[in-house]
């Protein structure tokens, strides 16, 4: 267990109250007039006049000149009038709020026109003070940020060095990150995610208990959805290790059936040749473990599930070929994957979308490897799309996810492409006449891409 941090007394306590010098002008009106004041401000009249008036104080206007409100009805005059009196009042719809201003002090109510104003509406800031205002706001803010941070990290002996970083900052009204922390980052919410995270982290590994990957964000900071790649990094710098030695990172797990077999220290784990309809299998455990057995003719990722099973269950594709379920989306880990079969083809048979073609296009360029598209011809997408009205919501749409892929398009796709930009209609894999188009004729298809010669090999 971690024992307190005695630099924890070098950050100053956040002040929670009003100095002394202000708390006797902010005190709290007597009930009785506090009652008054909320029954007149609610008034027709009050209601003119505290608008107007405010208006005046925020656009720096002074007391010394009369405030005129034009198009007065006799109910809202004899509001401010019952108020303020004949004094303050001369002329209809002209009140002299130098006086006004005297007759609420010297009456019952025994307050100025200003207190009047701010209790019923809130604090009045200036146009000339509004500047100021922000800065003293912002100040705040910063402070009560280190100040939560500083608590956050306390009592963590790995931290000490950070603590004192962080208390050695000014007074500035923005966020700064202090030169040398170890973070490495420039920008505070990287800096204060990896801070607050870390303490958490420490904490765990002086008890001795796991860490899952998504609790450290969770618990530190609530959710893990603010667990940027930025804050990775600085916590990774922080700690000086990456996040596979730190935590236990989840499985990703992925579905596949064809020529694989997983060993583990010798051990046969899976035939996934063998699974019916196909075997779901941890990505990031089988990426460190050795894969023995018949060398696929090629790797097939399907995006969607329904035609990923029936490719699986109703051709021999499987017998040849590793099919992959890629799941709307290959990430690094399934790029690092297809990395462990290197020089046998690759394709892909995905949706008639732009999302479809980025699939392709973003693992052509993490693999360095083509990948043969399959079932994604402009005649196919001419047959779907035939008689399809899509939406103007909808066109726009696909234009906009065309703008995102058209950089990793591969040239076999550009034409397609086009097609979507033009027309802003997209098909899904699993539209019938794709689907009859396609599968009967795929054995024969991937046939045709298959080196001469298949030779057994070990893939590690």
């Amino acid at each position: 267990m971690t024992t307190a941090c005695p630099t924890r007394s070098l950050y100053p306590p956040m002040r929670t109250s009003l100095p002394e010098h202000m708390s006797a002008a902010r005190a709290p009106l007597p009930p009785g007039v506090a009652t008054e004041v909320a029954r007149w401000a609610a008034s027709a009249g009050g209601k003119r006049f505290c608008a107007a008036a405010r208006e005046r104080l925020r656009n720096n206007g002074k007391l010394a000149s009369p405030l005129r409100l034009h198009g007065l009805t006799d109910e809202e005059w004899n509001d401010i009038h019952d108020l303020f009196g004949r004094e303050a009042c001369g002329r209809r719809g002209e009140v002299k709020l130098a006086v006004a201003d005297r007759v609420l002090r010297t009456g019952a109510l025994s307050i100025g026109l200003r207190r009047l104003l701010i209790e019923t509406g809130g604090s009045i800031i200036t146009r000339s003070g509004h500047a100021r205002y922000q800065r003293i706001a912002k100040r705040r803010e910063v402070s009560q940020a280190r100040h939560s941070l500083a608590e956050a990290i306390a009592g963590i002996p790995e931290l000490t060095d950070e603590l004192l970083l962080l208390n050695s900052l000014g007074k500035e009204d923005k966020f700064v990150v202090p030169p040398g922390t170890r973070t490495g980052s420039v920008h505070w919410k990287p800096y204060n995610s990896a801070l607050r995270v870390a303490a958490v982290y420490y904490q765990r590994v002086d008890m001795g208990k796991p860490i899952p990957e998504q609790s450290l964000p969770t618990t530190a900071l609530d959710s893990s959805k603010r667990w940027s790649a930025g804050s990775k990094a600085a916590f990774q710098n922080l700690i000086g290790k990456s996040l596979e030695e730190a935590v236990e990172l989840r499985d990703k797990p992925i579905q596949m059936r064809g020529p694989l077999t997983w060993v583990v220290d010798g051990v046969t784990v899976a035939l996934a040749e063998l699974a019916m309809p196909w075997i779901c299998l941890p990505l990031r455990a089988l990426l460190k473990a050795d894969i023995i057995g018949a060398r696929p003719r090629g790797l097939l990722l399907v995006e969607n599930h329904e035609n990923f099973e029936q490719v699986c269950k109703n051709t021999d594709v499987p017998q040849r070929w590793l099919v992959i379920w890629a799941e709307g989306y290959t990430g690094n880990l399934v790029h690092r994957f297809i990395g462990k079969f290197p020089g046998i083809p690759l394709a892909a048979w995905c949706d008639l979308d732009p999302d479809g073609i980025g699939i392709i296009g973003r693992a052509e360029q993490a693999t360095g490897r083509t990948i043969t598209p399959i079932g994604m011809g402009v005649d196919l997408w001419n047959t779907v799309v035939a008689d399809k009205s899509p939406s103007a919501e909808d066109m726009e749409q696909c234009r906009q996810a065309v703008r995102i892929v058209e950089a990793v398009t591969p040239p076999a796709l550009r034409d397609l492409l086009e097609c979507f930009r033009h027309t802003g209609a997209r098909a899904e894999q699993q539209h019938c006449v794709v689907y009859d188009d396609v599968l009967p004729t795929l054995p024969t298809i991937l046939a045709a891409l298959e080196p001469g010669e298949q030779a057994t090999r070990h893939f590690n």
